[in-house]
């Protein structure tokens, strides 16, 4: 017969804790945790400003790419201008022509964005290029006067210096001189020194001519009286001559010579006639 043992012959045995369990409160399969929100955040911001920043590089290289097209294309124009001689209308024709270059590029951008930027920089561009061909302009123009001025006053230095002209022609080329300079001094086709020179070198031409035409006139005294009380012989009327003052001398004495090889040939010719 078996014996069950009691309550008190029963060993009892107490548990001991081997390690410490720790609740976790339950988590479903489609909730994100607050730190993996924040780096997907984070990610996303990345890959926007990376985007961003491409695009950015994108129109920059377009916006370059235009830009050196515009230069080209301007350059190419301005450079026409160069060998025109129509420089009264270069402002406005370099303006229409301008436009469309730059038009034509500002189409060829790819989006608003890219044009807004680079409108900018092409008016730079095209205002130095205007600035160019208005100083072309003026240019052009100031020569084109100043070249009518110098025509014009050669034509009055001719005048003080014909014989064929009377003292009061004279009188009128040398004022037209005078006003000319002082109207292209004050409209700055001309400097002032330039001016001034010219001024003196037209007043020195006035009265080197009646000098010279006085001169000639008593070197022509001279001759006749000479010739007249030589008799024409050549030795005798040189010797004559010799006796002038140096200024008349070397004038008379040519004159005298020329004058007895003039009558020289003449005999030649009336010999031969007769023969």
């Amino acid at each position: 017969m078996v014996t069950v043992p009691g309550p008190r012959e029963v060993p009892v045995v107490t548990p001991r804790a081997t390690r410490q369990v720790r609740s976790v409160p339950y988590q479903r399969a489609d909730q994100v945790s607050t730190a993996g929100a924040e780096a997907l955040g984070r990610a996303g911001t990345a890959l926007v400003e990376l985007t961003n920043r491409m695009d950015d590089q994108r129109i920059e290289n377009e916006i370059v790419d235009v830009e050196m097209r515009q230069r080209k294309e301007i350059d190419a124009l301005t450079a026409t201008f160069e060998r025109d001689t129509e420089f009264e209308t270069f402002e406005q024709r370099f303006s229409e022509a301008a436009g469309e270059i730059t038009a034509r590029n500002l189409e060829s951008l790819s989006s608003q964005r890219a044009r807004n930027l680079w409108q900018r920089r092409a008016s730079e561009t095209t205002y130095r290029a205007q600035q160019a061909i208005s100083n072309l302009s003026r240019q052009r123009g100031v020569e084109m006067a100043r070249a009518g001025l110098i025509t014009n006053l050669q034509t009055a230095e001719a005048a003080l210096q014909d014989d064929n002209s009377t003292p009061e022609a004279r009188v009128l080329a040398m004022q037209a001189i005078e006003g000319q300079l002082a109207t292209a001094q004050a409209r700055g086709i001309l400097a002032a020194d330039d001016a001034a020179e010219r001024l003196v070198r037209a007043r020195n031409t006035a009265l080197e001519f009646e000098r010279t035409r006085g001169l000639r006139a008593q070197a022509q005294e001279y001759e006749d009286r000479i010739w007249t009380e030589s008799g024409g012989n050549l030795a005798v009327a040189q010797e004559m001559a010799r006796e002038l003052e140096p200024l008349m001398r070397d004038t008379v004495m040519d004159r005298v010579e020329a004058r007895h090889s003039q009558r020289e040939r003449a005999r030649e010719s009336s010999t031969q006639a007769a023969m």
